[in-house]
Parts: structure tokens; sequence; C-alpha cells
């Protein structure tokens, strides 16, 4: 009789364990990627210096606007979403108190001079023509994974070799006549 028990309790238990399963599969399914991480770069740093800016295109594919949350790298201690502005003739560097609105079916670029990421704390130098791993974070998109690649100190968009798409769709349309 315990051995019967025992057996009911442990198919329960599977049988539960696969119902959660399959729940986790739906969630991560209803949330797909639908904003596209295109180019991203970020600015060769001199050495010494431990902060560097990071930039991309970010391209909204879904149906509904979304917000970048939060980058996160191995590269920096620390990455904040940071506005630049000239005031009185001196750039100013602002952390936003807030995420990057991505309109739906819209696109929006963060660039020297505007939007930017800032790597603080970095590790080591970002030297030209180096990539790092980083990982995007949305309020309604799945979590996006790049490559950012390293131009030079005073480039002002970005390397042609960033300019690859980070993730390419491809889908095949077969004709069939009769």
């Amino acid at each position: 009789m315990t051995k019967q028990l025992t057996k009911t309790y442990l198919l329960a238990i599977a049988v539960i364990a696969s119902l959660f399963s399959v729940s986790g599969a739906v969630a991560q399914e209803a949330k797909k990627a639908s904003v596209v991480v295109e180019a991203p770069w970020a600015r060769a740093s001199h050495a010494g210096v431990k902060t560097a800016g990071g930039y991309v295109h970010l391209v909204n594919n879904g149906d509904k606007d979304d917000f970048l949350v939060a980058v996160k790298s191995p590269i920096a201690a620390k990455i904040q979403l940071h506005k630049m502005a000239l005031v009185n003739n001196i750039m100013k560097f602002k952390l936003l108190q807030h995420p990057i609105l991505v309109k739906a079916h819209s696109d929006f670029t963060l660039k020297p001079g505007a939007f930017h990421i800032m790597f603080m704390d970095l590790k080591k130098p970002l030297v030209k023509g180096e990539t790092f791993p980083a990982v995007f974070f949305f309020k309604h998109s799945a979590p996006v994974n790049a490559t950012f690649v390293v131009g030079g100190m005073d480039d002002v968009s970005a390397p042609v070799s960033a300019k690859e798409p980070v993730a390419v769709i491809t889908t095949t349309t077969k004709t069939v006549s009769k």
C-alpha cells in the first residue's frame, strides 16, 4: 500500500512539474522579441578612463509600444541609459529616470550627442575593432542578445562591421502551380 501511495505521489509531482514546464514555455512564447537590435557599437575608451558610450538602432516590429528598460554586459560594473544635451554650450549627460520608448511599428536610434548607453566602471579599456556581448531588456519583449563592435574614439556612426544584422529571420515561400 505504501509503495502504491509513493508511486501515486511521484506521478502527481511529475504531472504538476510538467504543467509548470508547459506554462513556462507558453509564457516564453507569449513574450517574443518584437524589438530588433541593430548595429550596436561603442566608442573606444582612453586607457585609465572608466566610461564609454554605446549606441544602437532599435526597431519595434510589434503591435504595441515597448520600452528599453536596461542593458547588461560583463564589460562594465554599471550600465545606464543617458541623454546628452547642450546647456550653455556645455555638454551635459543626464541619467534617464524612465525607460526609452520605442513606438509600435517604428524605430529609435541611440546615437552620439543624444540618447545613449553609458558603460560605467569598465573592467578594461574598449579597443577599436574588438567586440563584447550585451543583453537588451525590454518591458514587453523578450531579452535580446547582441554583440557590440568597438569603433574609434571620435566615430560618429557605427563601424561597418557593426551594421551586420544581429539576427536575420528568413522565410521561404513556395509557389504551387496546378
